[in-house]
């Protein structure tokens, strides 16, 4: 069932002839966008009214790739709700994503939704993950949309305070990403001084941070770092990126104790909040495997370069070059 809530293309027809095509039941009901929570609700009622029969409904938008692993068995669901991961080029989450179709869910927030339901049990699936491609044909003006939608959603005075705590963090994220990074650093703020949620604060103050090395503040940068990784010393973002800043003023001994203290501490296997990857995967070896070399640690390094050498395959291309660079300096 899939709701189309105004598109000016021929999709209502690919659909459909997708379906009689593959002999797949396919509904597409129309409805009209007022915002995220509304539409995705809205989409939830339809897929009861034409699929009332239905034990589960899958939540999938046509940029989701759903990666369906060897021991996945549907009889094995109990639960209302189930979470699964999520992972885009960079960052991993959690995400409701499997709901029961018995139950009265509703999707909350104007965007950055998310799905709820009283009185239900939840769990974490490993045997689903969505490889998300972030390509949608509704990205154009996903930026100016999303912060014209917070701003309504913060205005209206039947939102909630902790849903307003929300959208004062995703409107600081929506500043970053159209790199107002001032006006990124302010809402941040805000959200941080709200309180609530540990990992979301924790993310805001990162996010400062990253704001003023992209804005070319470094000190501040690095201030707000170090504060970020005092107040989580569990996430390594913020010490690989302190690394990589000094590394690349030539300050190898520094940047290589950030490194080493970042590697130290391993995966954050109790946070589920924007994850970033690729930091756990190879950018914090990379800073060690560079660094270790110029501080006569070598023995370090080499370990690291081991490990990017294990991965080259799954490297993006600019790492694959520097692993390549860094053979001559490791025989091991």
């Amino acid at each position: 069932c899939i709701t189309d809530t105004g598109s000016t293309d021929n999709c209502i027809e690919c659909i459909r002839k997708w379906g009689e095509k593959n002999e797949i039941p396919c509904q597409v009901p129309v409805g009209a966008f007022k915002n995220f929570g509304y539409s995705r609700s809205l989409s939830f009622r339809n897929a009861q009214r034409y699929f009332p029969n239905a034990s589960y409904y899958l939540l999938l938008d046509a940029d989701l790739n759903l990666v369906i692993e060897d021991d996945w068995d549907i009889s094995k669901l109990t639960h209302d709700g189930y979470k699964i991961y999520q992972q885009t080029k960079t960052d991993r989450y959690q995400n409701i994503r499997l709901i029961k179709a018995s139950k009265s869910w509703v999707c909350t927030g104007v965007t950055h939704e998310y799905w709820e339901c009283k009185g239900s049990n939840q769990s974490l699936l490993h045997t689903l993950w969505i490889d998300d491609k972030d390509d949608g044909g509704c990205k154009q003006d996903k930026y100016s949309r999303d912060k014209r939608l917070l701003l309504e959603g913060i205005a209206n005075k039947k939102t909630p305070k902790d849903l307003k705590a929300r959208y004062r963090f995703y409107l600081a994220q929506t500043h970053f990403c159209m790199k107002d990074f001032n006006s990124s650093i302010e809402e941040y703020q805000r959200r941080i001084d709200i309180g609530g949620w540990d990992e979301e604060v924790w993310y805001s103050q990162l996010q400062i941070g990253k704001a003023y090395m992209a804005s070319d503040r470094q000190e501040l940068g690095v201030a707000a770092l170090l504060k970020a990784w005092d107040k989580r010393p569990l996430r390594s973002e913020p010490l690989q990126i302190i690394a990589k800043y000094y590394r690349e003023k030539s300050m190898n001994r520094i940047a290589f104790h950030f490194a080493k203290l970042a590697s130290d501490q391993g995966y954050p296997m109790g946070d589920s909040l924007f994850i970033d990857s690729p930091t756990y995967t190879y950018l914090i070896d990379l800073e060690l495997s560079i660094n270790a070399f110029y501080v006569g640690k070598k023995e370090i390094g080499c370990q690291s370069h081991k490990r990017l050498k294990s991965i080259y395959k799954e490297l993006p291309s600019w790492v694959q070059s520097c692993v390549d660079n860094n053979d001559k300096f490791y025989l091991c």
